[in-house]
């Protein structure tokens, strides 16, 4: 666990391992209800376990998803619709693995 670094202009706060809420709720029972309520934004990937312990311990807090996690989910569903429309215009899996080659 990491607490209470500044990189650039940005004051890192915590840094935990696990994705477990539980993990989270301790933090923020470390934290306290005063400073939980003047976290103004927290940063995340997007498991809804870290939302949901987010939530309730600081909710004015904006959620922030890193941008890995973003990316990642994009990518996915691009490469889903481009899937999708193949077969729907009547590629094959043989026409498929052809063009993968």
């Amino acid at each position: 666990m990491n607490t209470h670094k500044r990189i650039g202009g940005v004051l890192l706060v915590w840094i935990g391992q696990g994705r477990e809420r539980d993990t989270l709720d301790a933090f923020f029972a470390k934290l306290g209800r005063t400073r939980s309520r003047r976290l103004e934004a927290v940063t995340m990937d997007m498991w809804q376990g870290y939302i949901g312990a987010v939530q309730p311990h600081a909710p004015q807090a904006a959620i922030v998803f890193d941008r890995f996690h973003i990316e990642r989910y994009l990518t996915k569903t691009v490469d889903d619709v481009r899937k999708q429309e193949f077969f729907r215009r009547g590629g094959t899996s043989a026409a498929a693995a052809v063009a993968r080659s």
